[in-house]
């Protein structure tokens, strides 16, 4: 944000904007009533889920949404992670109530140095190669799959699968929270029951380790060549790039279509601004071909990936590529953990059983629905 503000500011030479900060928490905590206050900014920062649009704390965007075209820009996806239906709360509605800017997306990250080890030259195309180059790497004493789960991140795995075998769409209503959704299909099932089935063939860390370890745990120890593959966001793609170089590539998870779990920094107007164009016009700047690149060089993906200048960390290019493909396939989906306020929590915990083997596979989408219903009924 700090990058994209000198470029705005320069097309609009009449406005001046601040940028305040503070903790992820603190701020979301805080921020309703922050917004009821009428002490906001102009803008701000917004969660996936939210009441603040039944709260009436958010200004309604469709007028700016029709007047600068944003719905020929941005996929009915990407606006519906940020657009509320009558009731102001179900997502994938028509009342949008943000704009997404940069995004990041969740993939596979491969070592190629023991990729090169089991004859593993490009990434697998489909669920059966990647399954065969599992176990062509236990089989030469390397790790599989590197893999935390303190924080959550073994929904990765979980997502990932289930968008490819039971469809992004199904699972994206699932997300939104609307009536009839259900993650219980085949396709879902299938999905958790290969996340249990992956630990029990040990082509991840034991159990106890998967648990005791976060996302940013096992992305430091797949940097220092502990594991094949590891399901991680571009956000470490940065970090990766410098310790591993092009040692370290990028792939969606293999199957006939794009998809991936994919979030935004998104921004939403205060409903009590005095200065609505002006903040529109702000939100209009995200996509423009100015920002494209501050959003890329910064480790994001911009809306419009067509035209920018390549990036010397070659993995950061890996991800971009594998998005044109994702966004062709309306193959992007918030967060599992975005359905519900205690999803994070609900996931962690019941990951972690699955894992060691006291949850099955059915029971684990059980305690998932049981927690989405106590939202969604």
């Amino acid at each position: 944000m700090q990058q994209l503000v000198p470029g705005f500011e320069k097309a609009y030479p009449n406005v001046t904007v601040k940028i305040a900060s503070e903790g992820f928490s603190d701020f979301y905590k805080a921020l309703p009533l922050t917004l009821a206050s009428g002490n906001s900014a102009d803008l701000v920062a917004i969660p996936a889920v939210t009441n603040l649009a039944k709260d009436h704390l958010l200004y309604n965007l469709n007028p700016y949404a029709q007047a600068y075209g944003w719905n020929n820009v941005y996929s009915s996806g990407q606006l519906g992670d940020y657009s509320v239906g009558s009731d102001l709360t179900t997502l994938g509605g028509n009342q949008l109530i943000a704009l997404p800017g940069g995004y990041y997306v969740v993939g596979i990250y491969w070592n190629k140095t023991l990729g090169a080890k089991i004859g593993m030259t490009a990434p697998p195309t489909t669920l059966a190669e990647f399954q065969s180059d599992l176990a062509k790497a236990k089989a030469a004493g390397e790790l599989p799959i590197q893999l935390g789960n303190s924080d959550a991140s073994g929904q990765w795995i979980l997502q990932e699968a289930a968008q490819s075998l039971a469809g992004s769409a199904s699972v994206r209503s699932w997300i939104y929270g609307q009536p009839g959704s259900t993650f219980s299909a085949p396709g879902d099932l299938q999905a958790a029951t290969l996340l249990q089935t992956w630990v029990k063939d040990g082509y991840t860390p034991p159990a106890t380790t998967v648990s005791g370890q976060s996302g940013s745990d096992a992305a430091g120890l797949f940097s220092k060549g502990q594991g094949l593959f590891m399901f991680d966001g571009n956000w470490d793609a940065t970090t990766l790039g410098k310790a591993m170089g092009s040692n370290v590539g990028y792939f969606s998870f293999p199957g006939p279509m794009g998809v991936a779990p994919v979030g935004s920094s998104a921004l939403g107007v205060s409903a009590k601004t005095t200065i609505p164009n002006v903040a529109a016009a702000f939100l209009n700047y995200f996509h423009a071909p100015a920002a494209d690149q501050v959003w890329f060089n910064a480790g994001q993906i911009p809306e419009d990936v067509s035209k920018l200048t390549p990036s010397s960390n070659s993995v950061a290019n890996d991800v971009a590529t594998a998005y044109v493909k994702i966004h062709a396939d309306n193959g992007a989906v918030p967060a599992l953990s975005n359905a519900t306020s205690s999803m994070l929590d609900t996931l962690r915990q019941n990951i972690d059983q699955l894992v060691a083997g006291g949850e099955t596979p059915s029971a684990l989408l059980s305690a998932l629905e049981t927690d989405w219903k106590k939202s969604h009924g």
